[in-house]
C-alpha cells in the first residue's frame, strides 16, 4: 500500500479526485450556511453515483493532463466538472454533422 501512495500516477489521480471532491464539499458548506431548504439532490443515491463518476473523471483528467506538480492535479480536478460541460457543449447535435 505504501508503495501505491509513492507512485506518481498514483498521487496525481488521488490529487484530482481530491479536488473534485472539494468543490462539492464546499457546495454543500454554503448550503449549510444559508437559510433555506437542503437541495433534495444530495439524498438520492443516483446524484452520488454520478458526482463519484465526476470525481473519478477528476483523476483521469489529470493523469491525462500530465501536470507538473500535485496542486496543478488538484486544480484540473477541481476543474473537471466546467471541463466536462465544456466539452459537451462544443460537441455537434447529431453526431454525423461535422464541427
Amino acid at each position: 500500500m505504501i508503495d501505491l501512495l509513492t507512485d506518481t500516477a498514483t498521487r496525481i489521480f488521488l490529487c484530482g479526485v481530491f479536488g473534485s471532491v472539494v468543490v462539492e464539499a464546499l457546495t454543500i458548506l454554503r448550503y449549510y450556511q444559508k437559510p433555506g431548504r437542503f437541495p433534495k439532490r444530495y439524498s438520492k443515491k443516483g446524484y452520488w453515483v454520478v458526482r463519484t463518476v465526476i470525481a473519478i473523471a477528476g483523476g483521469v483528467l489529470a493523469l491525462l493532463y500530465d501536470p507538473s506538480s500535485l496542486l496543478l492535479a488538484t486544480h484540473v480536478g477541481a476543474s473537471t466538472p466546467l471541463i466536462i460541460s465544456t466539452m459537451e457543449r462544443t460537441l455537434p447535435d447529431d453526431p454525423g454533422e461535422a464541427a
